[in-house]
């Protein structure tokens, strides 16, 4: 008996592998022809301003943001080493 017929897994039509350098190019020029950049664009042209800040913050990092990012709070780790 094969392992992966022992597992519960849903039935789905994607691929079991991605592909992504065959892929890409395909999407990119899909999206290319459709527009699909200025049509997202034209549907937020009103919408509300949205910035993601991800990672620390450039130039001098506080010390305290250094702490709370190497190490985490007591409440996490008590949390982490509940069996």
């Amino acid at each position: 008996m094969e392992l992966k017929e022992t597992l519960n897994l849903p039935r789905t039509d994607f691929p079991m592998k991605a592909r992504l350098p065959e892929l890409e190019p395909r999407l990119l020029e899909r999206w290319e022809k459709e527009n699909l950049y200025q049509k997202l664009r034209a549907a937020r042209k009103n919408a509300p301003v949205f910035v993601l800040h991800d990672g620390p913050p450039y130039g001098k990092t506080r010390r305290s943001s250094s702490c709370t990012t190497a190490r985490p709070t007591p409440t996490a780790r008590s949390t982490w080493a509940r069996p």
